[in-house]
């Protein structure tokens, strides 16, 4: 377990990406600092890859962006895993912590 020293806020300790169905989420662990729940840990996803179905010529993904409200939102549509890694890597949107 990555060691931090406890702060009053939610501190990142790992980020992570876990398929679900035809979906891959990427997902930013945090560790409370809280009084009232010191040391607890939680997941939030921050961007998702739905893989695409009707494109079997080549490999394409909707690239989802998670609101703070808990919906998803489609920011780009059927891109390659390419073209939405960088996405994920240049837009701010897309980052952990936006």
């Amino acid at each position: 377990m990555p060691e931090t020293r406890p702060t009053e806020f939610n501190d990142p300790v790992d980020i992570f990406g876990k398929w679900r169905g035809r979906k891959y989420s990427f997902i930013t662990r945090y560790r409370s600092g809280f009084p009232e729940n010191l040391g607890e840990e939680f997941d939030s996803p921050f961007t998702r890859l739905d893989h695409v179905e009707e494109c079997l010529d080549e490999t394409r993904f909707d690239v989802m962006w998670h609101r703070h409200t808990g919906q998803w939102w489609c920011l780009h549509s059927v891109v390659t895993l390419e073209q939405a890694l960088r996405l994920i890597d240049t837009e701010s949107l897309l980052l952990p912590n936006s």
